[in-house]
């Protein structure tokens, strides 16, 4: 093996996980709009004159979309990144 064909496999493999982490931060993103889920109140908190309940529910909620949201958007940068690096 040499060390022009490692370089090329592990380019396509960074590429197909930019293309994985792109499709699941998407996913969760249009995933909890279509469900209902304001955006804004999610990144940015609830407020508190808001009409919606303020319930462990859904804070808990928020919060697992918001960690998600960060691991693979950190993911997602980190490996474009790396890509912009290799060229």
């Amino acid at each position: 093996m040499n060390i022009a064909s490692i370089i090329k496999n592990e380019t396509m493999i960074i590429r197909i996980l930019v293309v994985v982490f792109g499709l699941v931060l998407a996913g969760v993103l249009i995933g909890a709009w279509q469900y209902g889920l304001d955006l804004s109140s999610i990144f940015l908190g609830t407020a508190w004159n808001s009409p919606h309940a303020h319930t462990r529910g859904i804070i808990a909620l928020e919060g697992g979309i918001v960690a998600i949201t960060l691991l693979f958007g950190g993911l997602l940068i980190a490996g474009l990144m790396a890509l912009i690096v290799r060229r």
